[in-house]
């Protein structure tokens, strides 16, 4: 059109109109000069950059469809180990399952595949026409369909199935055929300077055999750890001790008050889950920016009767859901456990507030707000001024509202609550200086504990590990209390075998303990309780016994040692590929060419806020089955 004006107007006006138009155009959604092109929607947050890539939230969940595939090829699992990920622990269907721990090895993974084509690039190499066009079409989605051939004669044809292919990038890596060629041509740019860079590694035949041997030796272990953070209750003070600790190294003492304030200043806070109603259903459709029209008094009317009717419910007064059953999504078969309506009060909060929230946020996220807030905060939007009066008096576990808004009403849940503190020094002192005390005697408390736990294993009839314990941990209940992490974390685990090449003398589950690791491999199938094995740095005592021993065999025959060659192949190609990549990220960084966004950080803390509910949920559950179970067998401790 432009161009047309042009032929037939000859009004410099015109050319400058057209000129500002396509400024404000180019301004508006130019993408920055991001290589992986487009314009990033507002729902799909930027998580990363590196370099001229943007790495969003969408991005990350193709990078954990395709990666599985692409690591499983030869030299793909060095790639990974030598960007220091565990890929086995990386994958899952739903970006929302992985720990914060795993969402930051995907991104570092991600952050590595782009710094390593950017590199290849660099040095010259590419990928052709037909290795990408193999990379980006699987196999899966061609099929065979029956054709007349050039003789007249039925034939088979490879069919492309384009509309399942589009529908897979589209929904499954919520990806455009642009960003999935981009990324794609990324890892197969990265791989290839990998494999050039392996060809330098060299394992001789002698070297294989050796290997394959002390490989071949291994040894299994049954354990039980006591950790002196867990055991600090049960180290012996007395008050005199205490008292002199006191005197002698009050520096410790304040110094311990001034790096801990919010044990003894804090103001009241609580975490919440929150079921709202709204006067006036949100327009969609509406600019972010648009002026909020509030609702009317008959619209406000209608939305507290709406929360006021659901607190009946939760109160118990009605009945929660029509049967007695939780409803289930059109279609969904009938499961008798999937209906059943949950017995905790919280549980029953968020089955509600996921189908009757009229806030699009926590309704995603069946009613919980993440984090503890003041009640300065909590006055703050959503909630507004009139959250603290409601909660003034609040109990743990107890319902709060209905709470109104200039928009609407809130029901809340306090799932939790710390009351205000305000400890002078004066009045926490002798307290500090107690718990300085017990730290200082955790580790002599630990090993007694350790060593009465190893006599009562080798007292019983059979030295068994796993029959002692549970016994053991009914003592310990009655002394630091039933749901102390002393009791539930104490209990038996294997290591599994380990072979004598175990890198850095580190043992499965317990990690580097040379003196432990050389005497595993010498003591004979049921030894090792003959003594409390104490970690010389971190001061956690064991208590051990050798389960299972397995020797070398006397001839180790060709393929296993060319799997073994494969094997110290790759193990020398790791570091190598780790300082190369190292040095890659170092220069990218201090050239600020890696960034993280606060999108990233927001996305871990919500990641970890989901881990810390399942534990919580976990321990009360055990609890609960702890409580059913038979009265043990007494062991005086």
């Amino acid at each position: 059109m432009l161009g047309a004006m042009r032929r037939h107007s000859k009004s410099f006006l015109i050319y400058l109109l057209f000129a500002m138009i396509i400024i404000v155009f180019v301004f508006t959604f130019n993408t920055g000069g991001s290589q992986d092109g487009g314009c990033t929607p507002p729902e799909d947050p930027i998580y990363a950059r590196v370099g001229s890539h943007d790495v969003t939230a969408d991005g990350l969940v193709m990078a954990m469809q395709l990666l599985p595939t692409y690591l499983g090829r030869p030299g793909g699992m060095t790639f990974a180990l030598a960007a220091g990920i565990d890929p086995s622990q990386l994958f899952r269907q739903n970006i929302e399952e992985l720990t914060p721990e795993q969402a930051d090895g995907l991104m570092k993974l991600v952050e590595a595949i782009y710094l390593a084509s950017d590199e290849a690039i660099r040095l010259g190499f590419s990928v052709d026409d037909k290795e990408l066009a193999e990379a980006l079409y699987p196999a899966s989605f061609y099929e065979e369909e029956e054709v007349t051939g050039e003789d007249g004669l039925p034939t088979n044809k490879k069919v492309f199935k384009e509309k399942d292919f589009d529908r897979w990038v589209k929904y499954g890596l919520n990806s455009s055929p642009q960003n999935y060629e981009k990324f794609t041509t990324s890892i197969l740019l990265a791989f290839k300077l990998q494999n050039f860079m392996n060809g330098v590694v060299k394992v001789e035949p002698a070297e294989a055999e050796l290997s394959a041997r002390v490989r071949g030796t291994k040894v299994d272990l049954s354990y039980v750890e006591f950790r002196p953070d867990f055991f600090e209750k049960l180290a012996s003070v007395d008050e005199e001790e205490v008292a002199k600790f006191l005197v002698t190294k009050e520096d410790l003492v304040k110094s311990y008050y001034d790096s801990h304030p919010a044990e003894y200043h804090s103001e009241a806070s609580y975490m919440v889950a929150g079921i709202y109603t709204a006067g006036k259903t949100p327009d969609p459709k509406a600019a972010p920016d648009a002026e909020v029209v509030l609702p009317t008094p008959e619209e406000m009317a209608a939305a507290k009767a709406r929360i006021d009717i659901i607190r009946t419910r939760l109160d118990g007064k009605q009945e929660l859901f029509p049967g007695g059953k939780l409803p289930l999504p059109e279609g969904a078969p009938a499961d008798d456990a999937a209906l059943a309506i949950p017995e905790d009060k919280l549980e029953q909060f968020k089955e509600v507030a996921k189908r009757e929230s009229e806030d699009a946020q926590t309704k995603e996220r069946s009613g919980l707000f993440m984090g503890w807030k003041s009640v300065a905060e909590m006055g703050q939007e959503p909630f507004g001024a009139g959250v603290a009066a409601a909660l003034s008096g609040a109990a743990k576990d107890s319902l709060v509202g209905p709470v109104e808004t200039p928009t609407g009403y809130w029901l809340l849940f306090v799932r939790d609550l710390q009351p205000a503190k305000d400890v002078t020094y004066d009045d926490a002192k002798l307290d500090i200086a107690g718990t300085l005390v017990k730290k200082d005697a955790a580790p002599e408390a630990v090993k007694a504990q350790a060593e009465k736990f190893r006599k009562a294993v080798v007292e019983s009839e059979d030295k068994d590990i796993a029959a002692t314990i549970e016994s053991f941990k009914e003592g310990l209940k009655e002394k630091v209390g039933e749901d102390d992490l002393s009791v539930l974390l104490l209990q038996e685990r294997k290591t599994g075998k380990f072979h004598l090449a175990t890198p850095g003398f580190a043992i499965p589950g317990i990690g580097p303990y040379e003196e432990l690791f050389d005497a595993a491999f010498s003591l004979p199938v049921g030894a090792g309780l003959d003594k409390v094995w104490v970690h010389p740095t971190t001061n956690r005592a064991f208590v051990i016994k050798v389960i299972e021993k397995e020797d070398a065999p006397e001839k180790i025959d060709a393929d296993e040692l060319a799997a073994e060659r494969e094997s110290l192949i790759l193990t020398r190609q790791i570091p190598f590929l780790e300082a190369w990549l190292k040095s890659l990220r170092e220069t990218a960084l201090q050239k600020g060419e890696i960034e993280r966004t606060e999108d990233f950080t927001a996305y871990l803390a919500y990641l970890q806020t989901r881990i810390q509910e399942a534990e919580e949920a976990a321990v009360k559950q055990a609890l609960k089955d702890a409580a059913k179970a038979p009265a043990p067998i007494e062991i005086n401790l």
